[in-house]
């Protein structure tokens, strides 16, 4: 089953995102409504645990372009956890630059 499905199935949320799990470059998220998803995506993926996002970094990776998000949050027995989640932003990036040209 797709993450996308997985999300459906788990949380009742119908993201817009295709793609792998989020933990690698090679498993990115590909999402369109950027910050919204990315939200959403790690609340479901932490099941709900207390989180903060740490940084978030643009990174181009063989013409793709991918956002690197670093949270912290609190795992079952209250210990801190950092964790990065890396989202695939390339169709998104592309159509955000073709409607700010000058």
């Amino acid at each position: 089953m797709d993450i996308k499905n997985i999300i459906l199935k788990e949380h009742g949320l119908l993201l817009p995102i295709s793609g792998g799990h989020g933990d690698s470059i090679d498993t990115a998220v590909k999402i369109e409504r950027v910050i919204d998803v990315q939200n959403a995506y790690i609340e479901c993926y932490l099941n709900k645990k207390k989180w903060l996002k740490v940084s978030r970094r643009l990174m181009s990776v063989e013409g793709n372009r991918f956002h690197k998000v670093t949270v912290e949050y609190l795992d079952d027995d209250g210990e801190e956890k950092m964790i990065d989640y890396f989202f695939d932003i390339t169709g998104w990036f592309g159509r955000l630059a073709q409607n700010h040209r000058f």
